[in-house]
Order: structure tokens, then sequence, then C-alpha cells
């Protein structure tokens, strides 16, 4: 019974856990038109020239990445 219980909640929280990252992917692909964005389990891998700068001059990206 314990057993089941547990793998029910990991089943949540994996469920919850991929619908977060496709957000942020999807967030960041609107955000980064000409960036090529990968999703990798739980990470949001993000590659691309110029990057550095356009999170420095952009509010949003700034404001995106202080809220992960």
């Amino acid at each position: 019974m314990n057993a089941k219980l547990l793998r029910r909640g990991d089943e949540i929280a994996r469920a919850a856990q991929a619908k977060k990252v496709s957000a942020v992917a999807e967030r960041l692909s609107e955000l980064l038109r000409n960036a090529s964005i990968t999703v990798d389990d739980s990470r949001v891998i993000v590659s691309g020239r110029g990057l550095l700068w356009r999170f420095l001059d952009d509010p949003d990206l700034r404001f995106l990445g202080g809220t992960l």
C-alpha cells in the first residue's frame, strides 16, 4: 500500500515538473525567437549568438531567470 502511494506521488511530481519545464521552454521560445531551445529531461538548454548581451539588456529575461 505504502509503495503504491509513493509511486503515485512520484508520477504526479514528474508530471508537474514536465509541465513546468515545458512552460519555461515555451516562454523562452517566445522571448528568444532566434535562439535554439532544447528540453532535456528536467533542463531547458538555450543556445545561440548574443544570448548574454540579450539577457543583460532585456528585463523580461532577467525576471524569468530570477523566478526559477
